[in-house]
């Protein structure tokens, strides 16, 4: 049986997946969008396999963890406008552009920590690995960092 070397760190992915999606981006707006359009892509491609509530529990949780850090302001839970699943305008909302990829980094980091917890790291490797298939790139790059030390 052939052994799958080690993915990258979480929060290595998720540096990884945030620059994947957008680049670097100097305005908060930017920010947001390429934060909300990666958390859609993973949505989509994992709720195949953990089912969109599973996602959104990992995703809740994900947030809930990231609000010790980040505290944000979510008083709006009487509003007559629907909130987004994700929460990423709320998480930023008062943020600055410098801010705003440590909050994302957090949780999308967080987010992939639970999901490698719940149904292991190779496994949600692989996973991601079927919709982002560059990240072969990101692992063959590290362990050729590790073979030069």
């Amino acid at each position: 049986m052939r052994r799958t070397p080690p993915g990258p760190e979480p929060e290595e992915l998720a540096r990884w997946l945030l620059i994947t999606e957008g680049g670097a981006h100097n305005t908060l707006e930017e920010q947001t969008m390429v934060a909300v359009h990666t958390y859609e892509r993973l949505r989509t491609h994992l709720a195949v396999f953990l089912g969109l509530q599973g996602f959104d529990a990992l995703w809740a949780r994900a947030l809930h963890v990231g609000r010790h850090a980040f505290p944000w302001d979510d008083s709006d839970g009487i509003s007559t406008v629907p909130r987004s699943q994700h929460r990423l305008d709320i998480v930023l909302q008062g943020r600055d552009a410098v801010e705003a990829p440590e909050v994302l980094l957090a949780i999308f980091s967080q987010f992939l920590v639970l999901l490698f917890t719940f149904i292991g790291a190779d496994l949600g490797f692989r996973l991601l690995q079927q919709h982002w298939p560059t990240l072969l790139e990101l692992t063959a790059n590290e362990r050729g960092e590790e073979a030069q030390q």
